[in-house]
């Protein structure tokens, strides 16, 4: 395939048309260039095309369309290899937005431009338009925008190179047969709301394969089908003004809740209720009660166990506040190293928490609860594996109820020595149990923290979980009590910057 690269064009699919009605390059063939003076974006408006980004038209023949049975799809087809392309590139997950916008922490990232030409009634040529931000970010109408530089840091990155490796790339996938599967990945999920320019919301319910948005209102039961960009909804967190986002981490057990008042802050009002309880309502309706929050409204959740879910979606129906469960994802941390689909998304969540906060560090993340779980993520964002270890309470159970005389002691009604005054041994039964208990943890904290340093890694310590203070008062680092949700926040919003 020919590739045209270019320092600057009027608009690469002005000239790829040109070359098409003078018949001057065969099929298929690409421009690239690193600035357009007069870009063409959806609707026939113009697209701010500054130096420092990357401007890209593939031209195919109709018969190499990438699905001929579902031509009105083809934007999703690009969306879906153009964020699977940046992903490889870039390390980053963008979100696509249907149909044609890509984004990261709902500011957009790239656009996304298909053109099919008919000869009579038989399909002609197929234009491809992409346009990605490398080092700049232009102005975009009713929302903000981001550059690869904005989300990664500026490096020496060449738009041509990158182009000729995106048409490489593209053309690769022209016969993948799970396409769909790809574009699921990295969209927006079904439950998420969307706002209208006249101000009414929508659910997102389903993209179809012929490539139709499917949007509901909240409680209806008969979707909206959305079959051209000039349609007037917009996600609700790529808006420019804040809006609120509520999430919260299920557990078998605890659920804790954070409200943001403004997504994009991380500022939250937290709710901490055992589902057990014999009445667990109270305490979650005077919270609901206390926010400035519109209804109805959505809350994304993460959990493991069903029963709780089901629990909190029964409490929360009162209030016209729906449960969306969030897919598991990455958004900054490579996790090629690890079985993901076996990887809890609590984990990944924290994961990418702690990669957020220390961004070019490595990280130790200790999560110390019922189990005590331990993250480690590279200085480039490589998550390394981890532990999974019984927590700190459920080792003294575990003492009292395998041995005859050993009590049972409750870690959060001991005096535990601070760091600088715990004895090496124990002088009785009660301190031997909890100096043991603490000298391991701190042990395999400081080995870990060693063979890291050996690798070149020397990482920061995040804590977290109901037990995660203690632990911090032994082992230099910071203790987190909302990490996890913090982690959920970044997964709903697809990244922040």
């Amino acid at each position: 395939m020919k590739i045209l690269a270019f320092d600057s064009l009027d608009s690469t699919s002005s000239f790829a048309t040109r070359q098409l009605d003078s018949k001057a390059e065969a099929l298929p063939f690409a421009v690239v260039a690193r600035t357009q003076t007069a870009g063409r974006g959806r609707s026939g408006k113009s697209w701010e095309s500054p130096l420092g980004g990357l401007y890209f038209t593939l031209v195919l023949p109709p018969e190499q369309h990438p699905d001929a049975s579902h031509r009105g799809a083809l934007p999703l087809w690009v969306a879906a290899q153009t964020a699977a392309f940046i992903h490889q590139t870039f390390g980053i997950r963008v979100t696509i937005k249907w149909p044609n916008d890509l984004l990261f922490a709902g500011r957009k990232l790239a656009g996304i431009l298909c053109e099919s030409r008919l000869h009579g009634n038989e399909w002609g040529p197929v234009l491809i338009g992409i346009g990605i931000n490398l080092h700049e970010a232009p102005q975009v109408e009713e929302q903000e925008s981001i550059s690869i530089d904005g989300i990664i840091g500026p490096a020496d990155r060449d738009a041509l190179k990158i182009g000729t490796e995106l048409c490489h790339f593209l053309k690769a996938r022209l016969m993948e047969k799970n396409w769909l599967k790809t574009y699921e990945s990295f969209a927006l999920e079904a439950g998420q709301l969307w706002r209208s320019d006249s101000g009414q919301i929508r659910q997102l319910k389903a993209v179809t394969e012929d490539g139709a948005m499917l949007l509901q209102g909240l409680g209806d039961q008969s979707p909206e089908s959305i079959n051209t960009v000039s349609h007037g909804f917009r996600w609700i967190y790529q808006l420019h003004e804040g809006m609120p986002l509520l999430v919260a981490d299920i557990g078998n057990s605890l659920v804790k809740i954070a409200f943001y008042e403004n997504a994009r802050s991380s500022e939250a009002k937290i709710l901490k209720i055992d589902i057990r309880d014999t009445d667990p309502s109270t305490k979650l309706d005077e919270f609901i009660l206390s926010l400035s929050l519109p209804k109805p409204w959505i809350l994304h959740g993460i959990t493991v166990a069903s029963r709780p879910w089901d629990k909190l979606a029964e409490l929360l129906a009162p209030h016209q506040i729906h449960l969306v469960a969030l897919p598991k994802r990455s958004l900054r941390a490579d996790f090629s190293q690890y079985h993901f689909a076996q990887l809890g998304i609590d984990r990944v969540a924290l994961s990418e928490a702690a990669r957020h906060q220390y961004r070019n560090a490595p990280v130790l993340v200790v999560s110390a609860g019922t189990c005590i779980t331990i993250e480690a993520l590279s200085a480039s964002g490589q998550y390394l594996g981890g532990y999974i270890l019984p927590g700190l309470q459920t080792k003294l159970n575990s003492l009292h109820l395998r041995t005859d005389r050993l009590p049972l002691l409750k870690i959060y009604e001991e005096k535990l020595e601070a760091k600088e005054n715990l004895t090496l041994f124990g002088h009785d039964t009660r301190s031997a149990m909890l100096s043991g208990l603490i000298h391991e943890s701190v042990a395999l904290i400081e080995y870990l923290l060693r063979q890291m340093t050996k690798l070149g890694e020397t990482p920061r310590v995040l804590f977290t979980g109901g037990d995660g203070e203690i632990m911090s008062r032994y082992i230099d680092g910071e203790f987190r009590s909302d990490l996890v949700l913090e982690g959920v926040r970044l997964l709903t919003l697809g990244g922040q910057v």
